[in-house]
């Protein structure tokens, strides 16, 4: 997982930030998302599961974490195999075509 450690003046906005993980380091770390509001104090996490938008605020001077799961194949695998097999298909297709000479 990538880590990257953020001083938090002011609310934050994270978008498309699913399976991410925040932890709080340093003071406490409010966290809003639809339907529900967070707490976290030093030492604590909380994993996000929803892919709506995440506002995060510091309150006495906090520092918090987040930390991004790092992307797997299987996920990169499909969009690859499809370009591939266009690609190779292509040539397949072209080179089967017979130049004709035009008649003169």
């Amino acid at each position: 997982m990538k880590a990257t450690l953020i001083a938090c003046p002011s609310l934050i906005c994270l978008k498309k930030a699913t399976r991410t993980v925040i932890r709080c380091e340093q003071g406490q770390i409010w966290i809003s998302v639809p339907g529900q509001d967070i707490v976290l104090r030093p030492g604590e996490s909380w994993r996000i599961d929803c892919a709506d938008a995440v506002l995060i605020e510091g309150v006495a001077n906090a520092r918090f974490s987040l930390q991004t799961p790092p992307r797997t194949w299987s996920l990169r695998w499909p969009r690859a195999w499809h370009w591939s097999s266009f690609r190779s298909s292509w040539r397949v297709r072209t080179s089967g075509i017979k130049r004709i000479p035009a008649r003169t």
